[in-house]
């Protein structure tokens, strides 16, 4: 009886930890990638998903103006793609910035069908 506890107990914290280290629906099928886009005075890198975007851009020269890493986000409309949200993040003279970003409209948070980002100079 008092092996058959212990494996109980084993057991239950063993089956909680695979729950937990699953992945949520909602994740799985949002796909996400890798990505770096470089200019002459900026690098942007990070993951970008359909439900949200976390990267780091960096202004890489010193002088040479502002850069923005930006990311339109859209949805499917009646067959065509519409303009949902849109974010920025810029920086500049040599300024790191770590950003995490959602798609969101009126506040409320979306998973967009379609993204487009960018990094651009001044």
């Amino acid at each position: 009886m008092g092996l058959t506890r212990t494996l109980a107990a084993i057991a239950v914290p063993a089956a909680a930890l695979a729950v937990l280290a699953a992945p949520t629906a909602a994740s799985a099928d949002v796909d996400c990638e890798p990505f770096t886009k470089t200019t002459s005075g900026a690098q942007a890198y990070g993951n970008v998903c359909r439900d949200m975007v976390r990267g780091t851009v960096r202004d890489t020269v010193i002088g040479d103006g502002s850069n923005t890493y930006s990311i339109s986000w859209y949805k499917l409309v009646n067959g065509s793609y519409v303009l949902w949200d849109n974010d920025q993040i810029t920086v500049t003279d040599g300024q790191t910035r770590t950003f995490v970003l959602y798609p969101e409209r009126n506040g409320v948070r979306f998973v967009a069908d379609r993204y487009v980002h960018t990094l651009t100079g001044a």
